[in-house]
């Protein structure tokens, strides 16, 4: 059972329900933008994925479900 749906049945699958995708949208402080450029550079020159095309836009995830958070330090 997934989700309240049945999906396996005398041991074969009938149904394949798309699940949730948990993020988190992290509200950063104004300061956390140098810090992040910091990363966006070391990224370029580390990997080939591009650093803006690394994140998922949210219209791809077929059922979102977003997790807000605030940014700290401790």
């Amino acid at each position: 059972i997934k989700d309240g749906q049945v999906v396996v049945k005398d041991g074969r699958v009938v149904a394949s329900p798309v699940g949730r995708t948990y993020w988190v949208h992290v509200e950063l402080p104004d300061w956390a933008e140098e810090v992040v450029k910091s990363i966006a550079d070391a990224w370029e020159a580390r990997y080939t994925v591009s650093f803006e095309n690394y994140p998922i836009p949210e219209h791809y995830l077929a059922r979102p479900s977003e997790v807000l958070r605030e940014a700290r330090l401790k």
